[in-house]
């Protein structure tokens, strides 16, 4: 049995105790003492961090966290504050409420010892790759007593975006929009290839906007947009979405997925073009393809609830009766009409969208269409529906839902 004291207990003894509980760690030979590790530095570490731990109360939420460094008495000290967050049915998370912690081992470590409001503690110890997190968590009772180990996994938010965690997340006031029956539309265009140029023109042309879905590390790049024109089509009215950052195939890579969502929302806040919504790539698969409102109902639902209002994905129907109802906010899909889809399958789609109390998505890959001009038609139908009030646009998802705000900081 590995026991320590937990005033005592330190780095050291957290590795050894953690090898000593985890089955798959093998044994190892003695050898030579271990270098002194190199001190993290501040601008590696500091900063706001969103964390999943894997087990116990903590799995089926996720954590925010801020850890900046100060300096006293010519030595860098570290201190750790904890911030709300929401689990995936939008309640209040109070996991980490109260914690106390300290840096184990000052500058040299990257280790804090907590200690929980309910009198348990813990030592939590982890490595940092670029914007990346990684490392384990060791609960201890409160005589001491080692406890569970669990993994986890993190990812900074960009300063931008975490600074704008405390305000409401998009959303307009449910009586501004409800006053009329008219059903509401929205255009989304994905990926922002370079073809986006030509049929952004014959959207804004015809007096339309959309929302823009954007893999945000693949802008810039060849055959996409650049952030100029991005912003531009921002200035003009349209809404962008996060679109992860590369639009990766993806499946239960839970790092990966952290690293996606929350990097591609923090590089577009650095872009002053903050998102609410995220749109989840075609690409991604197994337990990451929300295609299923139960594939949402634990820690990645969690960390959408947090982050965003709105979750375009694939869990419910592209068309949904209005006024819509708050859970149809994460996992809202949408009906495709380019990549081949038949002319006659779109225009059921359209003739079901114009009904009263309508909100239908509708999403267009530009590099897909067979032609230039091969969507004018439907843009036209669409010009002229708003033209007569038939019809109203929205720019981005979160405008059908009501405010969501994070509980106060």
């Amino acid at each position: 049995m590995c026991r320590y004291s937990a005033n005592a207990i330190g780095l050291t003894a957290v590795l050894a105790l953690v090898a000593c509980l985890d089955p798959a760690s093998p044994a190892r030979s003695p050898g030579p003492a271990p270098s002194q590790p190199s001190p993290p530095s501040p601008a590696s570490t500091n900063g706001t961090w969103i964390l999943h731990i894997d087990g116990g109360q903590f799995a089926p939420h996720v954590q925010i966290v801020r850890i900046d460094s100060v300096s006293v008495n010519n030595t860098v000290q570290w201190k750790l504050r904890s911030f709300s967050s929401l689990d995936w049915a939008g309640a209040a998370v109070h996991d980490f409420d109260g914690v106390e912690a300290a840096s184990e081992g000052g500058y040299e470590y990257n280790a804090w010892r907590l200690r929980f409001a309910d009198g348990e503690g813990g030592m939590w110890q982890y490595t940092i790759s670029g914007d990346s997190l990684s490392g384990r968590l060791l609960l201890m009772d409160s005589s001491g007593s080692a406890g569970a180990v669990y993994s986890v996994i993190g990812a900074r938010l960009g300063a931008a975006f975490a600074a704008g965690l405390g305000a409401a997340l998009g959303g307009t006031a449910l009586s501004a929009l409800w006053v009329d029956s008219t059903p509401r539309v929205l255009l989304r265009i994905d990926d922002a290839p370079i073809t986006d140029r030509d049929f952004l023109q014959r959207v804004h042309d015809r007096g339309l906007v959309g929302e823009l879905a954007v893999p945000t590390r693949l802008v810039g790049r060849q055959g996409r947009l650049t952030w100029s024109e991005i912003e531009g089509w921002r200035a003009r009215g349209f809404g962008v979405a996060a679109h992860s950052r590369y639009h990766l195939h993806t499946r239960d890579d839970d790092l990966a997925f952290l690293a996606e969502v929350v990097g591609s929302l923090s590089d577009l806040a650095d872009r002053a073009l903050p998102a609410v919504d995220f749109a989840q790539p075609g690409t991604w698969e197994d337990s990451l393809s929300f295609d299923t409102a139960g594939k949402l109902k634990n820690w990645r639902g969690s960390l959408f609830r947090t982050l965003v209002s709105t979750l375009e994905a694939y869990a419910y129907p592209s068309t949904v009766t209005t006024p819509v109802r708050g859970w149809l906010a994460y996992g809202l899909g949408h009906v495709t009409i380019s990549d081949g889809v038949p002319t006659d399958t779109i225009l059921a789609r359209w003739h079901n969208a114009v009904t009263p109390r309508r909100f239908t998505v509708f999403m267009v890959h530009s590099f897909r269409l067979t032609s230039p001009d091969q969507l004018d038609w439907f843009l036209d139908s669409l010009r002229a529906a708003v033209a007569v009030g038939r019809v109203k646009l929205v720019n981005q998802a979160s405008d059908m839902f009501p405010a969501i705000a994070l509980p106060p900081q």
